[in-house]
């Protein structure tokens, strides 16, 4: 989470300094683009748009392209968690905790997603007659502690993986 905030801070430090240089001008992002890199909040957020003649049809494309961001970088985050305390234990292959890794985050991604609201919705109408909508979705649940329960459930798929290694060594 520390390294995507940071990341986030890079990428608009260097947009300022493009912006400065000679043929180039700075792209003002959108209210809800905003929103989704403040993370004073503590919540994980995502940002998406879409362009479509139906408006509808826009928004909901921009908000199932943000959730799928969402949970993009929620997998990302509890993968990684998981993998970090799985390099600790010594039972099984590393391909088999990285397997199961990205089993479990892939399941809790897709919990998640649930768990999930729209924090912003912008409607533009483009020049050529068209919709776009922005939108902003944000985890309702915190995703540290989803993290944290993300480690318990590997713990549990931890404890199974040793009993089927322990009956084959026997």
């Amino acid at each position: 989470y520390q390294q995507q905030l940071e990341l986030q801070k890079l990428q608009l430090q260097q947009q300022q300094r493009t912006a400065d240089e000679p043929g180039r001008t700075e792209v003002k992002l959108n209210e809800c683009e905003e929103l989704s890199m403040d993370f004073s909040d503590g919540s994980l957020k995502a940002y998406a748009s879409a362009v479509n003649v139906d408006k509808d049809f826009a928004r909901t494309t921009a908000v199932t392209r943000a959730r799928a961001e969402l949970a993009a970088s929620l997998k990302s985050l509890v993968t990684n968690v998981i993998k970090t305390y799985r390099r600790s234990d010594t039972v099984g292959t590393i391909q088999d905790y990285e397997d199961k890794a990205e089993q479990t985050a892939d399941v809790i991604a897709e919990e998640q997603m649930a768990y999930t609201a729209v924090a912003c919705s912008k409607l533009y109408v483009v020049s050529n007659g068209k919709y776009e909508a922005a939108v902003c979705v944000k985890m309702i649940n915190d995703f540290q502690e989803v993290c944290r329960d993300a480690v318990k459930r590997a713990l549990s798929e931890d404890d199974k993986l040793r009993t089927e290694f322990d009956e084959v060594r026997f």
